[in-house]
């Protein structure tokens, strides 16, 4: 008798390699805040599984798509005007299956992601806005958003009998 072990959660990234160098510097202080550190074992970090979907050419989409991995699943997706502007990669992003316990947070690098909202997996979701993030606290408000989309998502559990008694007005 085996049980497969399921992590309360797993957060994914898919970014176009077009959009390399703004992405690499929030992976960055994703991976540093997040993941494991394998130089330090028994640190104290939140030990999160990341999983990364990118590939070689900007033209391309990545080989694989994000699966189901945790009880709950965050897909963080880089949207811009190369996501957008490539027939491939819109089709890969439209086509994410979301459910209940796979969610998909957009970030939007330039107002041309923001265009992802429209159709498709995203429609309807609200974006992160890389581009208003501003000066050298980019990659803090970056993991700032984050962590907050993280908590709302993963592990904020609201039923909809408790939203709609918070919202009931009682007069007497």
């Amino acid at each position: 008798m085996t049980t497969e072990y399921k992590p309360p959660l797993a957060i994914h990234f898919i970014w176009n390699p077009a959009d390399d160098e703004p992405v690499a510097t929030i992976l960055d202080a994703v991976r540093s805040s997040f993941a494991r550190d394998v130089d330090r074992p028994f640190s104290r970090g939140l030990n999160i599984p990341l999983f990364f979907y990118s590939s070689e050419s900007p033209n391309q989409f990545p080989p694989h798509s994000p699966a189901q991995q945790a009880a709950k699943d965050i897909v963080f997706v880089f949207a811009s005007v190369n996501t957008l502007g490539r027939d491939s990669w819109k089709s890969y992003i439209d086509q994410l299956s979301l459910s209940d316990t796979f969610l998909a947070v957009p970030i939007a690098i330039d107002r041309n992601g923001l265009d992802h909202g429209g159709e498709g997996s995203l429609k309807n979701l609200n974006f992160l806005r890389f581009y208003e993030w501003q000066g050298d606290l980019k990659e803090q408000r970056a993991i700032l958003a984050m962590a907050h989309e993280i908590y709302r998502h993963g592990f904020v559990e609201i039923s909809k009998m408790i939203m709609a008694s918070v919202h009931q007005l009682r007069f007497f």
